[in-house]
């Protein structure tokens, strides 16, 4: 992807957004020669796709999109939220999760697989010890 699209601070163009939702089918192309590489290339090909049937490249609804799939894209949102970028500060962890709530409430990811990353994130995050100030 060019990198002034990735790096854009406002919306995308139509001509930008349709080059930007190429990149599944190009990156799937680049890698599918690559042996080491046949297993994931589901998850290169449908990382966009959205449980209700809205995402792209294929349109894929509930369980035609794999489960490594369903699982990468939880991993990818939360990793998206709580990640610095050039437009926006980081969010912490609960705001997140309720970003991320809302969007499977509204169809686009596994709620399963999002309700047992949250607790294992969250569960994570509760049991580290708390800092003295002292370090």
């Amino acid at each position: 992807m060019p990198e002034h699209i990735l790096l854009k601070r406002g919306p995308l163009t139509d001509e930008e957004w349709a080059i930007m939702k190429q990149h599944p089918i190009v990156g799937e192309r680049i890698c599918s020669p690559l042996k080491s590489f046949r297993l994931v290339l589901p998850v290169i090909r449908h990382h966009h796709e959205k449980m209700d049937g809205s995402g792209y490249p294929d349109g894929l609804k509930g369980e035609q999109i794999p489960i490594t799939v369903r699982i990468l894209q939880i991993v990818d949102i939360y990793d998206a939220l709580t990640t610095e970028r050039p437009y926006r500060k980081a969010l912490p962890p609960e705001e997140a999760f309720s970003i991320m709530r809302a969007e499977a409430e509204r169809g686009w990811w596994d709620a399963s697989v999002l309700d047992e990353f949250e607790a294992m994130v969250l569960g994570y995050t509760l049991l580290q010890p708390a800092r003295s100030g002292r370090e």
